[in-house]
């Protein structure tokens, strides 16, 4: 860790969820996490009129219903034919910031340790002030500066940090199994990871929140060609498994 920190302020603020005082507060429990496919993965370049990004799909059996502890779970309806759609997140190019990314804000900072958030090479955990920031993405060209999303559904808002030190390269991730940390759901809503403190549910990790003040629960199942997580509803013991649309890594 950044040793130039004082413990204080490092303490206060990785105990609250991830961007838990930006716009992404708005997921309710923070910002975050996922995951990927089964066996038989095909991978494709689509190029968009805002950047190109890496769909990956896989194939699998369909969705099922499971239990998890003395709570409740519910099926939904199994995406027998869908398959979650992951786009590898990249919002630089060799020239600079891609085209279709937003920059809402401009900062200063430093970045002392590898994502929590996902596991990438170029994913890192960063501060302004007293305010972290994770995930943070760094230029692959070497410029000092990183690139942190921080609008609630919408990827390609960021702020951009300028970088007071270098970053912290043995800290960083290998990235050999990246974990997606942003996704929305077959009904629409994003949800994201913690990366702070946590509590549990029936035994698994309490693991983010989602844009409709539910939270998500456990791993996400990467089982299948459709991804599915459990989610529960404030004020209730009921996991429902629910279907993943799309998720960025």
């Amino acid at each position: 860790m950044d040793t130039g920190r004082s413990a204080t302020a490092m303490t206060e603020h990785q105990s609250l969820p991830v961007m838990r005082r930006s716009p992404l507060a708005r997921l309710g429990i923070g910002l975050v996490v996922l995951t990927a496919v089964g066996a038989g993965i095909a991978t494709v370049v689509v190029v968009s009129s805002s950047s190109t990004v890496r769909l990956h799909t896989g194939s699998g059996t369909a969705a099922s219903s499971t239990t998890a502890g003395r709570g409740t779970t519910r099926p939904s309806a199994s995406p027998s034919s869908e398959t979650t759609e992951v786009v590898v997140y990249e919002p630089f190019t060799a020239s600079g910031l891609a085209s279709g990314i937003s920059v809402t804000s401009t900062v200063s900072g430093s970045c002392w340790t590898g994502s929590i958030a996902v596991s990438r090479p170029d994913a890192w955990r960063c501060m302004s002030g007293n305010y972290i920031m994770d995930p943070c993405f760094s230029d692959p060209s070497g410029t000092p500066e990183v690139a942190c999303p921080t609008s609630t559904g919408d990827p390609s808002a960021v702020t951009l940090m300028n970088l007071t030190q270098a970053l912290p390269d043995s800290y960083s991730d290998s990235g050999s199994s990246p974990n997606p940390w942003l996704f929305q759901l077959a009904d629409g809503a994003y949800c994201g990871v913690i990366t702070g403190a946590t509590t549990t549910v029936d035994g698994m990790p309490l693991s983010g929140g989602c844009t409709d003040s539910n939270s998500w629960v456990g791993n996400v199942d990467k089982t299948s060609r459709a991804w599915t997580v459990l989610i529960q509803a404030p004020r209730s013991s009921t996991l429902t498994r629910v279907a993943i649309a799309r998720a960025w890594q």
